[in-house]
């Protein structure tokens, strides 16, 4: 792991690393990984996570969000249409995410 991140590294890539245990979200952070994709599910973050990912500058996308999403995709577009204050949405996506069923039409 630590040659792919160095080899990544020196091309002027950043690393991004799917883990879902602090023990393998720690170990791509010892390795010097710049992100991590995936929500630790098998115990909590604790001090050594949070410093790894601080002297790292790491990003953490939490993928909790996603499958919320996905899973119910009715509630989704409700919440994504409430959150849109600014009209930023289309209207012409708002039409085709957002019917009566609350499907995404095609």
């Amino acid at each position: 792991m630590c040659a792919i991140i160095d080899a990544a590294h020196r091309l002027g890539l950043k690393v991004h690393v799917h883990s879902s245990t602090l023990r393998h979200s720690k170990e791509a952070l010892q390795a010097g990984v710049d992100a991590l994709a995936q929500s630790i599910a098998d115990a909590p973050v604790d001090c050594e996570f949070i410093a790894l990912m601080k002297r790292n500058g790491a990003a953490y996308t939490t993928t909790h969000s996603q499958y919320r999403s996905f899973a119910g995709t009715a509630d989704w577009i409700s919440r994504l249409q409430a959150l849109d204050n600014w009209r930023v949405i289309p209207d012409e996506a708002r039409q085709r995410i957002g019917g009566p069923e609350g499907g995404l039409a095609v």
